[in-house]
């Protein structure tokens, strides 16, 4: 895909992961819209990334809402050509002391916020027969890591739906990727793995870097599921 004069969707995109590639693919061309709940980080990251990004204050597990962020977005730019699935959360909590309310954050933000951006998103991209859908996972989607059961189970779901998201989109030319990252130095991992050293985290621009990559590849190729862990020489 030619990113120049692209529209892409960032969720989660005032700091972290989120902010980065939304940085990344404006430096490409693209016109990015950032959304989130905390309204005065995407309109501070949207200051910063300049003219090409647009703020809208979005709570992505509510329908309504994230109705709203597309119109907005198409009412701007006139299309939707990316849309990037990275807000999330999670906490560490071993499963005997997690509550129902703290297992539904984890799942409504992660899963169903990716499943009702994605199905509203990808309406608006089959009309224009053409698109692009990149779920951000986890390592924790992969395997198991003790005391985060909610957010292991909720990754889980994110690159189980985005399967089924690949094959029932691909005829429609759009293509579905899943990025599942492990070790990045944002606010969730330095609350969830306040012991791994700052040091040996990857940094938010190389997550950024690699869904650049995945965008840029030609028409008739797809890479589908990528999984980058910190590299740590021992």
């Amino acid at each position: 895909m030619e990113i120049k004069n692209k529209t892409a969707i960032v969720t989660g995109g005032g700091r972290g992961i989120g902010m980065a590639i939304a940085q990344a693919l404006a430096e490409k061309g693209a016109n990015v819209v950032l959304a989130a709940r905390t309204a005065s980080e995407i309109n501070a990251a949207a200051k910063h990334i300049g003219k090409k990004a647009f703020a809208v204050k979005t709570d992505i597990t509510s329908e309504k809402s994230v109705k709203g962020l597309v119109s907005k977005t198409i009412a701007k730019f006139g299309a939707i050509d990316i849309l990037i699935n990275n807000a999330g959360t999670g906490f560490a909590k071993p499963i005997l002391k997690t509550s129902a309310a703290e297992w539904d954050v984890a799942v409504d933000t992660n899963l169903k916020g990716t499943f009702l951006c994605s199905r509203v998103a990808a309406k608006e991209m089959i009309k224009r027969r053409n698109g692009a859908i990149i779920n951000i996972a986890s390592a924790a989607g992969t395997k198991g890591y003790a005391n985060q059961a909610a957010y292991c189970a909720s990754k889980h779901g994110v690159v189980g739906f985005s399967r089924v998201l690949a094959l029932e989109l691909k005829p429609y030319n759009i293509k579905v990727h899943t990025v599942c990252p492990g070790g990045v130095d944002t606010t969730l991992i330095n609350g969830i793995r306040p012991d791994i050293p700052k040091k040996d985290l990857m940094k938010p621009r190389d997550i950024a870097d690699l869904v650049v990559f995945l965008l840029e590849q030609p028409q008739n190729a797809v890479i589908e599921e990528v999984t980058i862990t910190r590299f740590v020489a021992k």
